[in-house]
């Protein structure tokens, strides 16, 4: 990424695409997304940038984030070190040199053929509640084991004396399906599958989970492990961005680690402008769309795209005809990338916008 005088953007927008992005093949349900979509400053500002496919497979977020902060891809058998960045930023204590693992709370429902995973935020477990269970957790297990930490209701951790040899699987691609498959693996996955067991047994029947469940709320009956390791290195590389600006917890660790700028979500372009972000490359992401393609609602995602091109995209391209900022970068979850610059919009033959994409109706050198 490109950084000097001029102000840059980079719009994080995962599930830009839509729900049926996967199956293009599926053209009646594609047009069928976007029928009637105000579209107008987000396929003006798409049609006049220049694309970059991505990856045809999808990777996780966290996965992403990593990337984007140019951190290595972990050895073989270990995991991206979500919660060695996220536990600072949820008021936990510094990892330093030492090892965490997240245990995130999180309610398990029997399927036909599985159980089927909910986190925290999708049953409204607030901290009382959080620091109760997991107080029980920690009287019923072993003085000598893991320890729950629940310095967040949502995000949980524990602190590890030595690395675990375990591969998990992001809370983020578990949420609503089906966890045979995700468990944790490799060679001390066994351990970690009796202490998630030990867990639930801890958990069943306790006070908070009685009362949650006479007022018809779900219980927390597991925690999800993931995310093992240790702070990364920053190395000597600058920073790739010089503001980040998101309410993701791992984005916001990993700006923090790296001495980055920045703060909250921006309401919108407008309210980030309004904050004059200094030159240099920023970060800002928009994930209203990326959790209704997940749990494919599609009145969601329509509701998200409409903010989307009202909020970010209309004042952008204005800004980029003001010359405010030099360019535009929109990235999805597969690293498709639109950059749009100042020049682009002369670029009056370029006609593929965001209706065009989905359904495929877009020529080869759209």
């Amino acid at each position: 990424m490109r950084t000097g005088t001029a102000v840059e953007l980079v719009l994080l927008v995962p599930g830009l695409l839509g729900p049926v992005a996967a199956r293009s093949e599926d053209r009646e349900a594609a047009q069928a997304l976007v029928a009637g979509l105000d579209l107008g400053g987000l396929d003006r500002l798409l049609a006049r940038a220049s694309h970059t496919a991505g990856s045809t497979s999808e990777e996780s977020l966290e996965a992403l984030a990593f990337r984007m902060f140019g951190h290595p891809v972990p050895i073989a058998g270990t995991d991206w070190p979500v919660a060695a960045l996220t536990a600072p930023v949820d008021g936990g204590a510094e990892p330093g040199r030492g090892f965490l693992l997240r245990a995130d709370p999180v309610h398990l429902r029997a399927d036909i053929s599985d159980l089927v995973l909910f986190d925290a935020a999708q049953i409204d477990l607030s901290p009382p509640e959080a620091e109760a269970l997991a107080r029980t957790v920690n009287d019923a297990l072993d003085p000598h084991g893991p320890r729950l930490d629940a310095s967040h209701p949502h995000r949980w951790y524990v602190a590890l004396d030595a690395p675990v040899r375990i591969v998990t699987t992001p809370l983020s691609r578990v949420v609503g399906a089906g966890i045979s498959e995700a468990l944790p693996r490799g060679p001390d996955a066994a351990r970690w599958h009796r202490w998630m067991n030990e867990v639930q047994m801890a958990l069943h029947e306790c006070p908070v989970n009685v009362e949650r469940e006479r007022r018809g709320a779900a219980p927390i009956n597991s925690v999800w492990v993931w995310g093992a390791g240790s702070l990364p290195s920053a190395g000597d590389a600058p920073a790739p961005f010089v503001g980040v600006w998101t309410d993701d917890v791992l984005l916001r660790g990993l700006a923090r680690h790296f001495g980055v700028e920045g703060g909250a979500n921006p309401v919108g372009a407008r309210d980030w402008l309004d904050r004059s972000p200094r030159s240099g490359t920023h970060l800002v992401v928009f994930d209203d769309l990326y959790p209704a393609m997940r749990h494919a609602d599609l009145d969601a995602w329509r509701e998200g795209v409409a903010r989307l091109s009202r909020a970010w995209a209309r004042p952008l391209l204005d800004a980029l005809n003001r010359g405010r900022i030099s360019q535009v970068v929109i990235q999805d979850e597969r690293s498709n990338r639109f950059t749009a610059t100042r020049g682009g919009r002369f670029r009056w033959w370029r006609r593929a916008g965001l209706a065009a994409r989905i359904t495929g109706a877009h020529g080869p050198d759209a």
